[in-house]
């Protein structure tokens, strides 16, 4: 795995927290 993919791994992992915790603020 190259260092793209990396980065696109690592970019996927913050939108995946944000909706997280944005899930968590609603309730």
């Amino acid at each position: 795995i190259g260092w793209v993919g990396m980065v696109n791994f690592l970019c996927g992992l913050g939108i995946g927290l944000k909706r997280y915790l944005a899930v968590m603020n609603n309730n």
